[in-house]
């Protein structure tokens, strides 16, 4: 499977994938490069990008603007040809993601989800709280794994093969585990005859309902929250926040794996709950050298109140406020098979 940084590449070696939209995506993949911000940009970054441009050449357009295309490198696009480009993005990615997801793939994912979900205590048969997963790739890894370990969860679609949307779902009182894929899934399809166009899941990740032609609900982080709070992705944000503030009058956790702290967005949800949710433990696992490089964890290192609450396990170190352990061997505790081993020797 392949990581978000790499998606890019991918992409452009697809041969699907037709040579405006390679075009395209390799001016603005240069125009990122000359940017002085630290952080590496990938396939979201990019998407991003595009959707902004053509929601300014659907502007343009809308007030009869004779210039209604926005430039890229050299070339000129207007919002329907924009359109397109992003269409084909984001099959190429579904392509590049959707593996045979069989259970000798699924190794690592159900170990994962096993030692989430085995008794904290001797005596007890499962815990009391389902387990919220916040996942912001669009693979299936995690559903699959729950599936194959007979694990009830909800992830916001209800019904069998053609799933519909259904937020209901996540109340139902016997569920393990709620799913809250805030970036979209490859596996949903945008209802063309849903006038609020919510996802729909499809027969597999390339086929679709009969005589639906709607797009990969898949999306740019950046781009995705200034929609409406009807838009299917705020509602999903919102549940999976609400989902950990209800656990406010216990002791909770919120681990994170791999995610680089890019996302304003989340960023700003995770600040929100750690100040409202006083027993609320961060637990960072993140490929960066040390936390001072991202900007985000080290403004809450600082913090006097926030500090104290955060542990981050970094490629070069553990930080606990106001103690560090530096190590010059590189440590891979973001990789998702070595958490899976550290939960399950745990």
């Amino acid at each position: 499977m392949p990581l978000v940084n790499e998606l890019a590449g991918q992409v452009l070696e697809d041969a699907e994938v037709r040579d405006p939209t390679k075009i395209a995506l390799q001016a603005v993949i240069q125009e990122f490069e000359s940017d002085t911000d630290e952080r590496s940009a990938h396939i979201e970054d990019y998407l991003s990008e595009l959707v902004d441009l053509r929601s300014i050449a659907t502007r343009r357009q809308t007030r009869g603007n004779s210039g209604a295309s926005v430039g890229i490198g050299s070339k000129g696009y207007n919002a329907s040809s924009l359109a397109d480009i992003i269409e084909d993005i984001s099959h190429a990615i579904v392509r590049s993601v959707d593996v045979n997801l069989t259970e000798d793939k699924l190794d690592v994912h159900r170990l994962f989800v096993r030692t989430i979900h085995q008794p904290i205590r001797d005596g007890r048969s499962e815990r009391a709280k389902p387990v919220s997963y916040i996942v912001l790739n669009y693979d299936t890894l995690i559903e699959t794994s729950l599936a194959y370990k007979r694990i009830k969860y909800a992830d916001g679609l209800d019904g069998g093969t053609i799933a519909w949307w259904d937020l209901e779902v996540f109340r139902q009182p016997s569920l393990k585990a709620r799913v809250y894929k805030i970036h979209g899934s490859i596996d949903w399809r945008e209802s063309v005859d849903d006038p609020l166009r919510f996802p729909r899941r499809t027969l597999t990740s390339t086929t679709s309902e009969p005589n639906n032609n709607g797009r990969v609900m898949i999306w740019p982080a950046e781009t995705k929250y200034r929609e409406t709070r009807q838009d299917p992705f705020a509602q999903l944000a919102e549940q999976a926040w609400f989902s950990l503030r209800q656990a406010s009058n216990a002791p909770s956790l919120l681990l994170t794996c791999g995610y680089s702290f890019g996302d304003a967005h989340i960023n700003e949800e995770i600040t929100r709950c750690l100040r409202e949710i006083p027993d609320l433990t961060l637990i960072v696992l993140i490929g960066a050298c040390c936390p001072a490089r991202v900007p985000e964890l080290a403004k809450w290192q600082d913090d006097p109140v926030l500090g104290p609450r955060i542990l981050i396990y970094s490629q070069h170190g553990f930080y606990h406020t106001p103690e560090s352990f530096v190590s010059n061997a590189p440590l891979d505790w973001w990789k998702f098979e070595n958490l899976a081993s550290l939960i399950e020797e745990a």
